[in-house]
């Protein structure tokens, strides 16, 4: 078997770039000719001198990498670098700010980086197992985490910074308030790839590792309570939300360990999120009020009118208005305005710009974006966007 070849057409499918070293040496590239900065050089020149038989890591800008050897300890076979989803300009600029390369080359890089396929965590790992299995002929169930601190290798110009301010308390924050947001707007799934990427960078973290329960505990119980109040405001039933924060506040004052502190603030997240999806679908029980909304919640990202929902399930125009507005007291149209509001009001707290969001969710210019939200939410998107950095949660009466 040519070994090279099996990479070559393993990036080939899978739009990721592999790289093989011998002794730390750059020996082949399974992505050819495609452009990377070299980026596969300085991982392995900071990784740590020992290494694991297989493992997977990421940088400090959440870009996700990992490797194994084979033959022997011959060859290293790095996969990766790449990003869970668009590196932004922001995250360029502090990687080439970290190796030393001119800072204004951010938006070439960025292309590089975003012209690969997106990986996160959880596939790449499922990627390591598969070319290891391969490769050495084993089934690897744990693949170990390992720590990478960038290590300086060009020196750059004098006329960008080559290390950017540490802001870890302003990045705590921010992840935090995404997390919330992914919660309050019952976005699951969104929230288990977050947990999938973050849970890992906790768990490879020696700061994190060394918190003893007592202090991880009180960190579990407030969150637990303040996620209480978000499902109370996000229409979750008064008592069914107290009785979940009792149930869990329980599971945390029995339990000893950080790592199972962890699973329970895990299982908590999703189970609030969960329940704020539901308290949010459209309350009508009937057949027809069901398919509108999935339609809906299935085509957000397009220009929606009660004309294009009425002929892809193919019903008269007229009839889904009068049926739909007597199961539900409301027009479609209304529906679908709040159902897009509703997503604005995530992408706000996640960072978009009011432009963005409305080229995001189709809408017909800015200003009605603009003025559809302010009529749901009486406030306009740049004043809701302040008021959730905030920490602004609606008072609910109890």
């Amino acid at each position: 078997m040519d070994h090279f070849e099996v990479l070559k057409q393993f990036s080939e499918a899978s739009e990721l770039p592999v790289s093989v070293f011998e002794q730390r040496e750059l020996v082949f590239k399974g992505h050819g000719e495609k452009r990377d900065f070299n980026i596969p050089m300085f991982l392995v020149e900071s990784l740590p001198e020992e290494l694991p038989g297989i493992w997977i890591s990421h940088t400090p800008e959440n870009l996700f990498f990992g490797g194994f050897f084979f033959g022997g300890r011959g060859y290293l076979i790095l996969l990766g670098p790449s990003s869970a989803n668009e590196c932004s300009i922001a995250q360029c600029r502090q990687i080439l700010g970290a190796l030393g390369y001119r800072t204004k080359d951010a938006g070439t890089f960025q292309k590089i980086i975003n012209d690969f396929a997106f990986c996160d965590f959880y596939h790449m790992k499922k990627y390591l197992r598969f070319l290891d299995c391969i490769f050495n002929g084993r089934t690897v169930e744990d693949i170990p985490g390992i720590e990478l601190k960038w290590k300086k290798i060009f020196i750059g110009s004098e006329d960008y910074p080559m290390e950017l301010p540490e802001n870890e308390e302003k990045q705590e924050e921010d992840e935090e308030r995404i997390m919330n947001a992914m919660i309050r707007y019952g976005k699951v799934e969104e929230l288990k790839r977050y947990f999938d990427e973050s849970m890992f960078r906790t768990n490879t973290s020696a700061d994190k590792l060394s918190v003893n329960s007592s202090v991880r505990r009180s960190y579990v119980v407030g969150a637990n309570m303040v996620m209480s109040r978000i499902a109370i405001s996000e229409g979750v039933d008064v008592q069914q939300a107290r009785n979940l924060s009792g149930y869990y506040l329980d599971l945390l004052m029995r339990t000893e360990s950080v790592p199972d502190l962890d699973r329970i603030f895990y299982r908590f997240a999703l189970d609030y999120t969960n329940r704020i999806r539901s308290a949010n679908e459209i309350r009508g029980g009937d057949m027809l009020s069901r398919r509108v909304n999935s339609f809906v919640q299935a085509h957000l990202y397009t220009r929606l009118s009660t004309a294009v929902i009425a002929e892809a399930l193919h019903l008269n125009e007229s009839y889904l208005s009068a049926e739909f507005r007597r199961a539900n007291g409301k027009t479609v149209t209304g529906h679908i305005q709040e159902c897009k509001v509703r997503e604005a009001k995530f992408l706000l707290e996640t960072g978009r710009s009011p432009q963005e969001i409305s080229d995001i969710l189709a809408f017909s210019s800015p200003s009605y974006f603009g003025a559809v939200f302010k009529k749901i939410t009486g406030m306009t998107p740049v004043e809701y966007r302040s008021f959730a950095e905030r920490g602004g949660i609606r008072q609910t009466d109890e």
